[in-house]
């Protein structure tokens, strides 16, 4: 049995290194939330012509109208109207290839003539769509005023 006197005592060596390991993650915690509190925050991504053919293309395009003057709003929808469907269709091929795609990824043995297959057919998609969004801007385009334009520009190289 062990006296009073007899009470073991932390060895003296041991404070100061638990005091550094305390001291430093206090210190790596408030620099990380010191990084994080100053890294720049990117709330929304600049519009961009391709986001029109995405599945919220038309709530883009309803958002772009109210945002133009009324002439060129009008201009900016018979544009986006008459490719609707073509617009639409186009999306559903890139859907297509994505799921095709996927299906390759998961065949065993793996097929190399397949993933380019795959790889060649969501390009020939892309491509697809971005002809018909080059079909509505041109379109706009030829009937929008300066500012309109201008608008638009400013929409693709700002942040919404």
């Amino acid at each position: 049995m062990m006296s009073p006197n007899n009470v073991i005592k932390p060895r003296g060596g041991f404070k100061p290194a638990a005091w550094t390991l305390f001291i430093s993650v206090l210190l790596n915690l408030f620099l990380a939330g010191a990084f994080l509190g100053v890294m720049p925050h990117e709330k929304h991504r600049p519009f961009g012509p391709m986001g029109l053919a995405a599945p919220h293309g038309e709530y883009l395009a309803g958002w772009m109208e109210r945002y133009l003057d009324p002439k060129d709003a009008v201009a900016f929808r018979d544009a986006f109207d008459a490719e609707a469907d073509a617009l639409k269709k186009a999306h559903d091929h890139v859907h297509d290839a994505i799921n095709n795609l996927a299906t390759v990824f998961e065949q065993d043995p793996p097929d190399a003539a397949a993933l380019q297959a795959a790889l060649d057919r969501m390009a020939q998609a892309r491509a697809e769509t971005n002809e018909v969004v080059g079909k509505i801007l041109q379109s706009a385009y030829a009937k929008m005023s300066a500012d309109g334009r201008r608008r638009l520009s400013d929409l693709s190289q700002t942040p919404l």
